[in-house]
């Protein structure tokens, strides 16, 4: 579904097409943990999610965003 965020950033929105359900996004919203709510998405998916910062703004910004290893 796509889902629309504000960077907090540069306070721009920015809408990503992610692997949620509504009702995923809704318990993210109501506080539940993104990561134990949609462990499936990508670190970068996730941190969209939390603070709005895009991969490519995440890149210009601190640099490449890493997978947490295993």
């Amino acid at each position: 579904m796509k889902v629309t965020k504000t960077s907090i950033l540069n306070g721009q929105p920015f809408t990503m097409e992610l692997n949620i359900t509504p009702e995923e996004l809704y318990l993210i919203n109501q506080g539940r943990l993104v990561s134990a709510v949609a462990a499936h998405l990508s670190l970068p998916e996730r941190e969209f999610l939390i603070s709005g910062i895009t991969p490519e703004e995440w890149e210009n910004e601190f640099g490449h965003l890493d997978e947490e290893e295993d």
